[in-house]
């Protein structure tokens, strides 16, 4: 076999061993990791928080939004020191009360920030129907707010007794009593002892928590009606302040000419006692001796 011939031949082998590459296909991969929620945040969300922020730094940089800050600053310190001299000056005004029983220094109030008595359209109902109180009554006495005097759970009796100094006078409470139940002492004004109620109420909330507190409140309001008299009688310093009292509402008149009488008619302290026969009080009504021996105090 001829060069020419073996070369042919060798080329033609080769040709029927050569293959075509296969066609590859491009690969997808998917992505196994999803992006949380919180970083798939929309375009318009970011320009959102981008223009909130320019926003807050404008505020924040505003000269007058930071005397505004300092002006409510400055306010809100100046009412904690009011709030604060108001406390004082209630704390100074109950112990003058229960050295003398007479405040000399009175709370500073004002009248636009009294408290009412505003209740619910519900305890206002049950307070007529299980109380008899009507709560939709004015709680200033005198130009004076009844709710301005201390509170509290320790000695709850205490804010009665005081309420009961202020509404009645001495001449009132040597006479009187709150709420008798057997005794012919005769009651103190009713309407002025509800206003008593009212401010409980207020306090207490409840008409449930009125009814648990009042009957040991009313045993104390009773006592302070017995140790007035008692204190009268045996002419302690209330014997003086019921004689000052007499004096200024024009009942007596002094030893020295000192005070008027609306009538014309003067009388001094030893007369009115005897008109008033305060003497009697030596022999106490057998309601009063209930009430002491369930006080303790017989």
């Amino acid at each position: 076999m001829g060069k020419e011939a073996l070369n042919a031949k060798i080329h033609k082998e080769t040709s029927l061993l050569k293959l075509d590459p296969p066609i590859r296909k491009p690969i997808q991969v998917q992505s196994i990791i999803e992006k949380p929620k919180a970083l798939q945040t929309s375009l318009s969300l970011l320009k959102m928080s981008q223009f909130n922020s320019n926003h807050f730094s404008q505020y924040e940089n505003n000269p007058i939004v930071d005397k505004l800050d300092v002006l409510i600053s400055f306010c809100n310190e100046l009412s904690a020191g009011q709030a604060e001299i108001k406390r004082k000056l209630s704390e100074i005004d109950q112990t003058l009360r229960t050295i003398t029983g007479k405040a000399y220094i009175e709370p500073i109030e004002d009248s636009q920030s009294m408290e009412t008595s505003i209740f619910s359209k519900e305890i206002i109902e049950q307070a007529k129907s299980r109380l008899s109180v009507d709560l939709q009554v004015d709680l200033v006495f005198n130009g004076k707010n009844l709710l301005r005097h201390p509170f509290n759970y320790t000695n709850i009796n205490t804010f009665g007794t005081t309420l009961l100094s202020e509404l009645f006078k001495l001449r009132e409470l040597n006479s009187g009593t709150v709420e008798p139940t057997k005794s012919t002492t005769p009651s103190l004004d009713q309407k002025r002892v509800d206003l008593i109620k009212v401010c409980y109420l207020k306090k207490l909330k409840t008409i449930d928590a009125f009814e648990h507190y009042w009957p040991s409140i009313v045993k104390s309001l009773r006592q302070k009606c017995i140790d007035v008299k008692s204190n009268i009688k045996k002419k302690g310093h209330l014997w003086y302040k019921l004689q000052e009292e007499l004096v200024n509402d024009g009942f007596l008149i002094t030893e020295n000419g000192i005070g008027s009488s609306q009538d014309g008619n003067y009388v001094t302290m030893d007369n009115y006692c005897e008109n008033q026969d305060l003497n009697e009080f030596e022999n106490v009504t057998e309601d009063e001796t209930e009430q002491m021996e369930e006080l303790g105090l017989a």
